[in-house]
């Protein structure tokens, strides 16, 4: 396979993985907003107001993400401390709350209870044309890298190798998805990839100040 060759076969890794990234970011995305909605709701039971048929509404958009337990722990964890805030709230008189009540002290039964209490916020939206020219940015300057490699007559641990040492220490998270997206195209080519899967989630870790992974 000739060099060029080679090249277009990683860009091709790059984008489908790049396309798989961009679906669990815009999940993650989706959840944060939830659990956004959940919280304004929270706070305005706090003050008083009636908040049933919001509460209502959240619980019918958001049973399956519950129920089949598709939240990741931090997330689910911030659902049941906000539930438990806007439970201790009810007017145990009104037949709507109790239905409501009912339903919350259901999903804690099933396990959804709080744990320490966590501040999520949600970045700042990006409009879907600038994601995407972010995105195919990203894929050009990962692609002008790897030739630089491979000019180099590099081999593909090595350059993988390179790549996690420039993550440690550069703030451009391109480093960061070239990495992951050499180490998906070694595993799919039966390489032993566990060892640089750990360092990668190290970095990352290290990179966002992470002391208590999930």
């Amino acid at each position: 396979m000739n060099r060029l060759d080679e090249l277009k076969k990683l860009e091709s890794v790059l984008e489908n993985f790049f396309e798989r990234f961009a679906e669990q970011e815009s999940e993650r995305i989706e959840t944060l907003g939830s659990i956004d909605s959940l919280d304004e709701i929270a706070r305005d039971s706090l003050k008083g107001r009636h908040i049933n048929n919001r509460l209502s509404n959240w619980i019918v958009q958001n049973r399956t993400l519950i129920e089949n337990k598709r939240l990741g722990k931090s997330a689910f964890s911030a659902v049941g401390n906000l539930l438990s805030e806007i439970r201790t709230g009810f007017d145990e008189t009104d037949p709507e709350a109790q239905k409501l009540a009912r339903e919350i002290d259901n999903w804690r039964r099933d396990g959804l209870i709080g744990g320490r209490k966590l501040v999520l916020t949600r970045g700042p939206e990006i409009r879907q044309p600038e994601m995407a020219g972010e995105y195919l940015e990203t894929l050009r300057k990962e692609a002008e890298l790897l030739g630089f490699y491979i000019e180099e007559g590099r081999h593909i641990l090595s350059i993988l190798d390179d790549v996690l040492k420039s993550a440690a220490v550069k703030i451009d998270q391109m480093y960061f998805h070239l990495a992951a997206s050499i180490i998906f195209y070694l595993k799919t080519a039966g390489y032993k990839t566990e060892p640089y899967v750990r360092r990668l989630k190290e970095l990352e870790q290290r990179k966002i100040g992470v002391t208590d992974a999930d």
